[in-house]
């Protein structure tokens, strides 16, 4: 009898083992930018802004910068080309951007950011709790442990943008 309780508790670690290797660990700077990619799949900006290059900057987090720009070359969005830029800080954004990321270590610049974009047609997205009241468009979060976003389809709607159904329903509604 014990024999098999020592099988059984064997197999049943073994098969733990074989289960924790087939499941995927992302890192965060991954999660985010495949994120990213999606969002511009689902999310229409208006027509103005749909010629020349597709613009994503990223401010102050240069691994997600780095993993946006190696999976992203040579995509489109729609018939434009992506380009994506660093930026250390806010004060160095020039031009206009279709997106923005604004890592968690520049979120204390969230309102420079806003009044520095204006009126124009750009996703903010950012990484920081309590950021979407401050106008981000999409905030990613944790809940439960996991990484999540929250979206503001108030804020999205404000700089003439639409969010897709699907977008909507998989973030955390906000506003």
């Amino acid at each position: 009898m014990k024999k098999i309780i020592v099988i059984v508790g064997m197999l049943v670690m073994l098969g733990s083992v074989l289960n924790a290797q087939e499941s995927k660990i992302v890192s965060l700077p991954k999660f985010i930018s495949k994120s990213i990619q999606v969002f511009t799949k689902y999310v229409n900006w208006p027509m103005n802004c749909k010629s020349g290059d597709f613009k994503i900057a990223i401010i102050g987090d240069k691994a997600v910068y780095n993993e946006l720009s190696s999976s992203i070359v040579g995509t489109t969005v729609g018939a434009q080309n992506v380009v994506v830029n660093y930026y250390a800080k806010v004060d160095e954004i020039q031009g206009f951007n279709h997106m923005i990321f604004i890592s968690e270590s520049n979120s204390g610049a969230l309102h420079k950011l806003i009044g520095k974009i204006g009126t124009d047609n750009t996703l903010v997205v950012s990484a920081k709790e309590g950021l979407i009241q401050s106008g981000s468009g999409i905030n990613f979060v944790p809940v439960d442990g996991l990484m999540k976003f929250e979206i503001s389809k108030a804020n999205i709607n404000r700089r003439n943008l639409e969010v897709h159904s699907w977008l909507e329903k998989m973030g955390i509604k906000e506003g």
